[in-house]
């Protein structure tokens, strides 16, 4: 069956400003944007059905020195559990059969919907990975930014970049950095619901990890519940963060964006990124998270001919990449420029 979706029901006015002497007109995404976290995310399927359950190590046992025919003090390692959840974000695509018939290229249509769809879906997606609240929105998932160890400057995972004298201007950014694999952080899946599925094989779309079923023609409803045949299209993604060990994430905060002065707001300093991946217990699938901002105050960096940690280099679609220490920058558009001061 054809994985083809739409990003909502289509009227007819719509599908005419998408026609120009009998053939579709290309649309221009101007709500575009990046989404690069998925090119280094690992999944792992739910030991728990929609859960993941696994367990910390707390403390260790460390021996004991004795002398001949003396005996040692009993030790136990001993572990913390830990329960990651998923949260399912979905979509529902209807379109009336006839305007589709009506259409110079119908498929063609359908696919240009389906790739806006996706885009879409992956901004939400990305969003979550970074900014969920559970407390909050019980549907979803906790982000990295809400979870402890990330979020104040006492924790021991947050290194603040303004140095203790940060504005209360609400122009801060963070640069996060995180370790990929098992054992490390891993995005999990609900079991037997792998994500994928999608056919629309195009970079730009950033569609990996959504699945798409194609319902088909059917009978389907208006607002006032009326029916009329049309194409119904689904499409889903459902996900969670699982931080096995947290010490494969860190965050730096309070980058500031605007009224850079080197008083109470200061641009990304590399000092506090050294300091980050010093104490990561290795760079094994490492990657570092930024905002468009943050990309643009690191590549004045890499124009330094002096600064040796930066260096240029290309990503997996062959596209210019700034590189620290051999570990990629991602650009991540849904990372905020406006975020509040990490105290």
């Amino acid at each position: 069956m054809a994985t083809l979706t739409l990003t909502s029901q289509a009227t007819l006015m719509e599908l005419a400003q998408a026609e120009h002497n009998a053939k579709l007109m290309p649309i221009v995404n101007v709500l575009s944007e990046v989404n690069e976290i998925l090119l280094d995310a690992q999944w792992a399927e739910c030991n728990n059905r929609t859960t993941y359950k696994g367990l910390r190590a707390s403390t260790e046992p460390t021996g004991t020195e004795r002398q001949y025919n003396q005996g040692i003090d009993p030790e136990f390692a001993t572990t913390t559990p830990f329960d990651e959840p998923t949260c399912m974000l979905d979509g529902l695509s209807k379109v009336d059969a006839a305007l589709l018939r009506h259409s110079p290229d119908g498929l063609a249509e359908r696919l240009q919907r389906d790739k806006m769809y996706m885009r879409g879906m992956s901004k939400t997606f990305a969003n979550r990975l970074i900014y969920g609240d559970r407390g909050t929105y019980p549907d979803r998932i906790n982000g990295i930014t809400v979870r402890e160890g990330y979020n104040e400057l006492s924790d021991a995972y947050t290194y603040d970049n303004a140095g203790g004298n940060a504005s209360v201007t609400d122009n801060k950014m963070s640069i996060i950095i995180v370790g990929w694999g098992p054992g490390k952080v891993r995005l999990i899946y609900p079991r037997n619901d792998a994500p994928g599925g999608s056919k629309v094989l195009d970079p730009d779309v950033v569609g990996l990890g959504i699945r798409v079923k194609d319902f088909g023609l059917d009978l389907i409803q208006d607002s006032d519940k009326k029916e009329y045949p049309g194409y119904r299209t689904w499409l889903e993604i459902h996900f969670g963060l699982m931080i096995e060990d947290p010490r494969y994430i860190r965050r730096i905060v309070n980058i500031s964006r605007t009224n850079i002065d080197g008083i109470d707001d200061f641009s990304f300093n590399e000092d506090y990124l050294i300091d980050a991946f010093n104490d990561m217990p290795d760079w094994d699938g490492c990657a570092i998270y930024v905002p468009r901002a943050v990309r643009g105050q690191i590549w004045k960096r890499v124009k330094d001919k002096g600064n040796v940690y930066f260096t240029p280099g290309k990503d997996v679609f062959g596209r210019p990449q700034a590189q620290f220490m051999e570990i990629p920058i991602r650009l991540v558009d849904q990372m905020s420029g406006s975020e509040e001061d990490v105290t």
